[in-house]
Formats: C-alpha cells, structure tokens, sequence
C-alpha cells in the first residue's frame, strides 16, 4: 500500500516506511510543516499494532496485538487526536475517547478487590504473596528513584526477567500476563524500566480514562 499526503506548497520530500501508529504521526507532523509526504506500508491497511482486526478464529469478534491504554499522561497523543476530524462537528478525541472509563483485573477465583486500598489490590490481582507485595515494591522503589546512570541500565533490563527471581511462581507468571493490559507492552520485549516508569505514574497520576 502506498499513500500520498502532497500539500500545494510542498518543497521537500519525505518517505515514511511502515503505516503504524509511529508513521502516521509522523507524516501528520510533516504535512503541518509543509513536506511532500509518501507513506509504504507492506500490509493492505494503516494502524500496526493499533488495528484491529475481524477473524475467523476469533468469532469475527474485534481482536488485537496487545490492549491498548492512554494514561493522562500522554498529552501528545490526546493533542493529536483532537487535532484530526471525525466528522463535520468534532474531532477524534470528542467522539472516540473523551469518556471516563475505570478498570480493574481480577483473577477468577478473587473474592474482590478493595478500591481503598491499593496494596491489598495488588495481592488479589498478581495472587501476590505478602513477600511478593514486598519484594514487587522495593523492586519498583528502587527503580522510581533511580539517578540517570541507573535508568539507563534498567533500561536494558527486560521486566519479566528482572523479576522472575524475586516472585512466587505463581505471583510471577500472573504478574507477567498482566504486562499488556496494565502496560501496553509485549511482556517479552518491555523493559524494567518503562514499567517502573508505568506503575509510578499510574499511583500518582490515578487516571480517570
């Protein structure tokens, strides 16, 4: 698939290889500041990771990558969105996602998760034992106050794997499930660091949607 984004007055151009979520963005940027911009994507539609997808193995029910969450944080992805039209009267952002939505993962046998207190939700969720709560939180300290040499080593550090020593069995493979519904990674491939960035923000922050 090829696309061409050509504004009248374009002087330079650009090839942008691959129609994700990362691509698109970056052509939109482009455009806005006067570039020819052409878009090669290999599959027959936009989105990447961000599509999804109808399939036969899934009942024709909507399927995809990974669960996709934005904290508050992620200011310039919401600036974008409500940058780009969804029909005569609003924007993406208006029609698509500005509602208030609150969520929690609990396993099947929990009794319940309390709202009150944070700590108690994690031993439900993760099946924590209270040395798993207590090693997961001197783990996630130690990353929250980190100095920048330190960042850059938890940076190379793959999550699962940083934690594998330190958990039960079971607290550790539940942990490791949860990693794409709770951080918006592949747990395979996410790093220390970018979930202790995750869960720090996620307990100061306390997202509404």
């Amino acid at each position: 698939m090829k696309s061409s984004l050509i504004p009248p007055t374009s002087r330079k151009r650009v090839a942008i290889f691959g129609a994700g979520i990362a691509g698109l963005t970056v052509a939109h940027e482009l455009v806005r500041r006067n570039y020819e911009v052409q878009i090669f994507e290999a599959n027959e539609d936009a989105g990447g990771f961000f599509r999804s997808a109808r399939t036969e193995g899934d009942q024709h029910m909507p399927s995809e990558y990974s669960w996709h969450g934005f904290g508050p944080w992620y200011d310039n992805v919401f600036d974008l969105l409500k940058q780009i039209p969804f029909d005569a009267s609003s924007s993406i952002y208006e029609k698509g996602l500005s509602r208030p939505i609150d969520f929690c993962m609990v396993p099947d046998d929990a009794a319940g998760t309390s709202t009150s207190a944070w700590f108690a939700d994690l031993r439900e969720i993760f099946r924590f034992t209270r040395w798993d709560e207590a090693r997961w939180a001197w783990m996630m300290f130690r990353v929250w106050t980190a100095n920048r040499r330190s960042q850059e080593h938890y940076a190379e550090m793959n999550a699962s794997q940083a934690f594998r020593p330190i958990l039960s069995d079971l607290g550790w493979r539940t942990w490791r499930a949860c990693f794409g519904p709770w951080v918006g990674s592949d747990w395979t491939n996410v790093s220390l660091h970018q979930v202790g960035l995750f869960f720090r923000k996620e307990l100061l922050t306390r997202p509404t949607h």
